[in-house]
C-alpha cells in the first residue's frame, strides 16, 4: 500500500476519534428561548442529561448580554462542560422581542454552521424562560415535548407548516410574510395558543386559536383537522367536521395598481359529531348544512384577510402570487394598492360521509 494511503487512512480515524471526544465534551443545547429584559437580551438554555438508568433530567442554564453569542457564552461559564447549539431543535421568543425584531438572533443562528435550518421557530404567550422550567414528567421533557408538540400540529394538527429554514426563505425571496406558533404552558402541560404574524423580521399582529383552522386553509394545504361550526337555532346548536382535504385557490384579476382577489376554499370532510337530530341521509339535508358551513367559512376567512390588510401583513403570498401571474407589476403600486385591496371569498364544501350523530 502506498504510504499516502496509509497516512491518509490514520488521519481519517484520528479525526473520527477527536470528533466523539469533541462530542463528549460538550452539553449540546436542544431548546432556547429569548426574551427581552430591559435594555438586555436574556437566553435561557436547556439541555438533557442522562443518569445510569438512561433517563433524561433537563438542566437550564440562563444569562444576560446584549448578543445571542456573547449569551451563550456567558451561560456556557455556569456549566461544567461548553453549551453548543448542534442539537438545537427549537428556539422560543417572547412577544416583547418579536415585535422589536428578531433579525440579529436570526441571521445570527442562519451564520451558524451546526445549527440546522429545520429547527422550529415559536413565540411564547408570556416569558418564553417559562417555557423551559415548566414542571413537565420525565417522559416529557422540554427537550422532546416542545418539538413534538409543533411537529405533530403541523404533520396532524391546524398549523401550518413553518421552520427556520421556511422563515428566513419568505423573508429573503419577498414571497410572503412569515408567521410563527404561539405556545404557552400551565403546569405541566404545553399548548399552542395561535400564530403570531410577522411583517419582516418583526410581529404585527397575531391570531387565536380558534382562527387557526381557517388560517390553515388559506396559507397550506392539509389532509386533516377539525372545525366546529355554530348551526342556526338553539345557542348551543353545534356541528363538527373532521376534515380530510382543504385548500384555497387564488386568481388575480386587474394589476398592481388595481387589483382584485378571487379566494376560493374547497373543503371534503366528514361529520363527526352533531348536536341536534339531523337525517343525513337525506340529501337537502346535507346540502343545508354545506350551505350554512359554506357561509361561516366565507364570512372568517373575509374576517381573517380583512385583518391582514389593515396591519400590512400578508401571510397569504399574494404579491409574490401577482408578481408571478401578472404582467408589467409593479411593487410599488402593490404597496400602496395592498392597503385597500378588494377581494372576494367563496367557500364549496362538500360532506362525503356523517359520522356519529346526536
Amino acid at each position: 500500500m502506498k504510504r499516502w494511503m496509509v497516512w491518509l487512512i490514520i488521519g481519517v480515524l484520528l479525526t473520527g476519534c477527536d470528533q466523539t471526544k469533541v462530542v463528549d465534551d460538550i452539553d449540546l443545547v436542544q431548546v432556547a428561548a429569548y426574551d427581552l429584559e430591559e435594555d438586555n437580551l436574556k437566553g435561557t438554555f436547556a439541555i438533557s442529561t442522562y443518569t445510569k438508568e438512561g433517563e433524561g433530567q433537563p438542566e437550564i442554564y440562563t444569562a444576560s448580554g446584549k448578543t445571542s453569542k456573547q449569551i451563550l457564552a456567558l451561560a456556557s461559564e455556569k456549566s461544567s462542560k461548553p453549551l453548543e447549539l448542534g442539537q438545537l431543535r427549537v428556539i422560543v421568543f417572547d412577544k416583547d422581542l418579536a415585535k422589536k425584531g428578531l433579525k440579529e438572533i436570526l441571521d445570527t443562528m442562519n451564520r451558524m454552521p451546526n445549527v440546522g435550518n429545520l429547527i422550529y421557530l415559536a413565540i411564547s404567550n408570556g416569558k418564553a424562560e417559562t417555557i423551559l422550567r415548566g414542571s413537565y414528567t420525565k417522559e416529557k421533557g422540554i427537550s422532546n415535548y416542545l418539538p413534538s408538540l409543533i411537529e405533530q400540529n403541523i404533520t396532524y394538527g391546524i398549523l401550518p407548516e413553518t421552520n427556520l429554514y421556511l422563515f428566513l426563505n419568505q423573508l429573503y425571496d419577498d414571497a410572503r410574510d412569515s408567521y410563527l406558533p404561539i405556545v404557552s404552558n400551565k403546569g405541566n402541560i404545553l399548548k399552542i395558543d395561535g400564530i403570531a404574524l410577522f411583517k419582516g423580521y418583526t410581529m404585527v399582529d397575531s391570531i387565536t386559536a380558534k382562527d387557526l383552522f381557517i388560517f390553515k386553509v388559506l396559507t397550506d394545504k392539509f389532509y386533516r383537522g377539525t372545525y366546529q361550526f355554530k348551526l342556526p337555532g338553539t345557542p348551543d346548536n353545534y356541528a363538527v367536521i373532521e376534515n380530510i382535504k382543504a385548500k384555497t385557490k387564488y386568481k388575480m384579476k386587474g394589476n398592481s395598481k388595481y387589483p382584485f382577489i378571487d379566494a376560493r376554499i374547497q373543503v371534503k370532510g366528514k361529520i363527526q359529531e352533531f348536536t341536534e337530530r339531523k337525517n343525513l341521509e337525506n340529501p337537502k339535508e346535507v346540502q343545508k348544512l354545506e350551505s350554512v358551513m359554506e357561509e361561516e367559512l366565507e364570512r372568517q376567512a373575509a374576517k381573517l384577510i380583512e385583518r391582514f390588510i389593515a396591519k400590512g401583513t400578508d401571510p397569504l403570498g399574494l404579491r409574490k402570487f401577482g408578481r408571478v401571474h401578472t404582467r408589467k407589476w409593479n411593487d410599488k403600486e402593490w404597496a400602496e394598492s395592498y392597503k385597500h385591496l378588494r377581494f372576494q371569498v367563496t367557500a364549496d364544501v362538500k360532506i362525503i360521509q356523517s359520522g356519529v350523530t346526536e
